[in-house]
């Protein structure tokens, strides 16, 4: 039986009232979450199901009219209440809303009669009123364009149960994603504005852009891991474990060598760094062309995951982006089994595109400069061997592949002209050594997953990461110091270590990581956190220091400090202490101030969602005082709304 239930959510009392934008933005978002959970199973048991809906938005709340398949009146009623209960606590933006009446009739719905997507609402079920008056209709409730964000669902049985709370964070989160990517509006992925009949919807087309922009961390920081794997002469088929270099033309695997990965690295970290630039550059050649192919698949595959967009509203966002973001897709060709062959020749518009990996990396022309690394060394690029490089189809040798000296140069110069750092003062090493050891021995473990199940915040990530930044730079510190090093000294210094003074620092660094009584910003301990993974995240961190000493004792000291420095400077440039921090910080304080800026969003319409500013934020001097010298001191409630303005959007060219 499908029975309605109207459920009325209200505003805390002593919070202003909705103006219009703010409606329209709760009805989208409790609309959005509702379509997640229409069709699944009630959370609890296997009876109630919501099937359809219908939200009309109100300057005190909202208005939701659930229809529920149920066996009973009396469950329908309990599984609203739990629906809507749950709806507000999953979602940050609604956290102090609350349930204000669930009022249900024992009549049932008709099969076919449920509302539908552009359906105005209809005659509520007669009951009694709930408290306090009732909301005024929104000025804009019509057909076509109304205020009420009606839906329906269904669901396969056999298809697994979903988590909607999680899902409505996810879409939360890639949403907000959207605004970083300045350099393409939303009608790159297909929307056309409101009044549109068709094309991509605005709420798909912000997931598409904001996924894009989420991805770009998370892919470079695994291809990072896939130069990692390849050493020596071994090239892409003796490895196993690769992740974005096994989403390149397969029939070239035997020229992914280290030499390879490296330079592609720099491709995709220069190509995705354009995308938060105000002016779009197309790729500038085929590895920028692939490497963007890359990041979009990663991105439709987040979306996929996390259940955010079907397979239909995925291709048309993207393939509309697809025809923005390039020139064109020869770069494609390179995916056909038989290029190469007699019966496929190159497209002629693209020579670069050709069966030689060592090409993708050749500018496409004078007005398309690619970053200096990626040159061939008769172009001024990094040079591949000290000896004839032989065809630049073939594998060559760099010294040795993989050699750790020539490596550690590499890393070196990426250090000194992307990070900002002076690669041979060991202090300024030890500073992005930090980063590098707490995004590699913590937040790529677990704890990630902690922050994605709801145990931490947004807000608890920029503490807690700033701070554990800190006290690993002062172990470090510390160890240097009784080892009679200079931070002010040449990093040179590093080759009068033994394995059992890194084995020592391995140590400390893991008894800090791991400390179970070691207390967070946000006031639990570890413990408390960790709850009963505490023993794998153990693991986690004792694997990724072992890694770390492992490499020194292969390739020396200073390769695996190196190295290490390399990882935290590279993929860490909207970290504290980063040599980037300050400019960040600058750019976050400047843009509270102007609420006209492309940060936050059409209008501003951002900026005016966010709550009043904090007292530290409305000191401006005090809050770029404390982001810079500790963002740990930070009040739960002003972190979270530093975190809300989009201080983790801003990241440097570079």
């Amino acid at each position: 039986m499908n029975y309605p239930v109207r459920v009325d959510v209200r505003l805390d009392e002593a919070a202003p009232a909705l103006d219009e934008l703010q409606q329209e933005g709760a009805a989208s978002l409790i609309s959005g979450a509702l379509s997640l959970v229409a069709g699944a199973e009630y959370a609890g048991g296997s009876a109630p199901g919501l099937v359809g809906f219908q939200v009309t938005a109100h300057p005190l709340g909202a208005l939701l009219m659930l229809y529920l398949d149920a066996p009973e009146l009396e469950i329908a009623e309990r599984a609203a209440r739990q629906i809507a209960v749950q709806l507000l606590r999953g979602s940050e933006p609604l956290s102090g809303w609350r349930v204000s009446a669930v009022l249900a009739r024992g009549g049932t719905v008709p099969p076919g009669t449920l509302p539908s997507r552009g359906t105005p609402p209809g005659p509520e079920p007669d009951g009694p009123e709930p408290d306090g008056p009732e909301p005024p209709a929104m000025p804009s409730a019509r057909v076509g364009q109304p205020a009420v964000a009606p839906g329906t669902a269904s669901a396969d049985p056999a298809a697994p149960r979903l988590d909607w709370a999680e899902i409505a964070e996810a879409r939360a989160r890639m949403a907000a994603g959207a605004h970083r990517l300045r350099a393409f509006g939303l009608e790159a992925f297909g929307y056309a504005g409101d009044d549109a009949g068709s094309g991509v919807s605005r709420q798909a087309a912000e997931l598409a852009a904001g996924a894009l922009v989420r991805s770009i961390g998370p892919m470079l920081d695994t291809l990072f891991d896939d130069c990692g794997s390849l050493r020596g002469d071994a090239t892409a088929p003796d490895r196993s474990g690769l992740v974005v270099l096994d989403g390149l033309p397969p029939r070239f695997q035997r020229q992914y060598d280290s030499f390879f990965a490296r330079r592609f690295l720099v491709a995709a970290a220069t190509v995705t760094g354009r995308l938060t630039q105000p002016d779009w550059e197309p790729p500038a050649c085929v590895a920028e062309e692939l490497a963007l192919r890359l990041l979009i698949d990663w991105a439709e595959a987040s979306l996929e995951e996390c259940h955010l967009l079907s397979a239909g509203e995925r291709d048309a966002a993207f393939g509309t982006f697809a025809g923005y973001a390039f020139d064109d897709a020869d770069h494609q060709f390179l995916f056909e089994p038989r290029f190469g062959g007699g019966d496929c020749d190159p497209p002629a518009s693209r020579p670069a595109v050709t069966i030689s990996v060592a090409q993708w990396f050749e500018p496409f022309g004078e007005h398309r400069p690619v970053h200096a690394y990626s040159l061939s060394p008769e172009n001024g690029g990094s040079p591949r061997t000290t000896d004839d490089p032989g065809d630049p189809g073939e594998l060559g040798e760099l010294g040795e592949p993989g050699d750790p000296a020539r490596e550690a140069e590499l890393i070196g110069q990426m250090l000194a002209d992307r990070v900002g750092i002076d690669p041979d003062v060991l202090g300024q090493v030890a500073d992005v050594l930090a980063i590098g050891v707490v995004h590699g021995c913590w937040r790529n473990t677990r704890v990630e997953d902690w922050h994605a199940d709801g145990r931490l915040s947004d807000a608890d990530m920029l503490r807690i990461n700033s701070l554990l930044t800190r006290r690993v730079r002062e172990v470090i510190g510390g160890w240097a110091a009784e080892r009679g090093l200079s931070m002010d000294g040449p990093t040179a210094q590093l080759d009068g270590l033994t394995m059992p003074d890194i084995e020592e620092l391995a140590r400390g660094l893991l008894g800090l990581l791991t400390n179970p009584a070691r207390r967070l910003p946000n006031g639990t301990t570890l413990a408390e956190l960790a709850g009963s993974e505490l023993g794998e995240y153990e693991r986690e961190a004792a694997l990724a220091l072992g890694g770390f000493a492992a490499e020194a004792g292969a390739h020396g000291i200073w390769f695996a400090v190196m190295r290490a420095a390399g990882h935290g400077g590279l993929a860490c440039p909207h970290w504290w202490n980063h040599p980037s921090w300050p400019t960040v910080i600058s750019r976050f304080v400047a843009l509270l101030d102007e609420p006209a800026s492309e940060h936050w969003g059409p209008a501003g319409e951002w900026r005016k969602r966010l709550p009043p500013e904090p007292a530290v934020v409305r000191d401006r001097d005090e809050l770029r005082r404390v982001l810079l010298a500790s963002p740990w001191q930070l009040s739960t409630e002003a972190a979270q709304w530093v975190v809300a303005a989009g201080i983790g959007l801003l990241r440097p060219r570079m």
